[in-house]
């Protein structure tokens, strides 16, 4: 019965059991419209600047880092100055921050390592069934896709399928939401 059950179980299922899950999910769904707002416009930027300014990925990555640590410098000896001329006692605000000990909750991490264990259990399976034609119709549609697939890279290079995963994760998930039972319907 088990065997049975893991053919039918989806990889989304497993992720979907995961900790963070919920979290992802917020973003995704723009229930937080301001943060989901601002990773969106993040990631639309970040592709931007790798796209048309030039930018690699490295060199992007060192820019963000940079800029953190020249506000952080500018902003830590804006007090010490403010400390000095106004002769008041104003502590470092990152001196607190570097004090508290970050640990990760065993119960979340073995959660989202059971999920993720359980995901790659959920594609072994898949592709298994997949390679040894257990479903032919399944078989001949990953042969489509693949064909398909193959089509796509010629058209668009890893950046842009990046950037249209990108927009999709961000817009799909929302719009499903919205339009569920026409989407539903349609599809089946």
């Amino acid at each position: 019965m088990e065997g049975k059950r893991r053919e039918k179980v989806l990889v989304y299922d497993s992720i979907k059991k995961s900790p963070l899950w919920d979290e992802i999910a917020t973003v995704l769904e723009w229930q937080e419209p301001v943060q989901t707002a601002l990773l969106f416009f993040i990631g639309n930027f970040f592709f931007f600047l790798t796209t048309f300014a030039g930018y690699s990925v490295i060199t992007l990555l060192c820019a963000i880092a940079l800029a953190i640590f020249l506000c952080c410098c500018v902003y830590a000896n804006g007090m010490a100055f403010r400390e000095n001329l106004h002769k008041e006692d104003v502590s470092n605000p990152f001196e607190t921050l570097l004090k508290q000990v970050y640990q990760i909750n065993k119960t979340t991490l073995e959660g989202n390592l059971d999920a993720l264990l359980n995901a790659i259990e959920d594609v072994k399976v898949a592709f298994t069934n997949l390679l040894h034609f257990k479903y032919p119709i399944t078989s001949l549609r990953l042969a489509l896709i693949l064909v398909f697939t193959a089509l796509w890279g010629h058209l668009f290079s890893g950046i842009q399928t990046l950037y249209i995963g990108f927009l999709v994760s961000f817009i799909w998930p929302r719009l499903y939401l919205e339009k569920k039972d026409k989407i539903d319907r349609f599809v089946g």
